[in-house]
């Protein structure tokens, strides 16, 4: 899951765009995105910070999230921080 919402170096678009957009042209179903994980609705505007924070850094920290509500005003409580930094960590334990 945390793959396909990566930028290779020099892209725009993340792996799932671009993997998406070659489904649409070909008219063939591509298994793994029918297949990936979804995020649980209640947990979407969660995983959707992440992507936007992950996109201006190489890791989220407490820093990092710092900024991001300094920078857009944005009130997160402490569970909604604990669950930015899990998500970091599982990102990279299996990346």
């Amino acid at each position: 899951m945390f793959k396909a919402h990566s930028f290779e170096k020099g892209q725009t678009k993340t792996r799932l765009a671009v993997w998406q957009e070659i489904q649409k042209r070909t008219n063939k179903e591509i298994s793994w995105i029918k297949d990936r994980p979804k995020c649980p609705d209640s947990f979407q505007y969660i995983w959707d910070i992440y992507l936007l924070i992950r996109r201006g850094c190489e890791a989220v920290d407490y820093q990092v999230i710092n900024s991001y509500v300094n920078v857009t005003g944005d009130k997160l409580t402490h569970r909604e921080v604990d669950l930015l930094i899990e998500i970091e960590y599982l990102r990279r334990t299996n990346d």
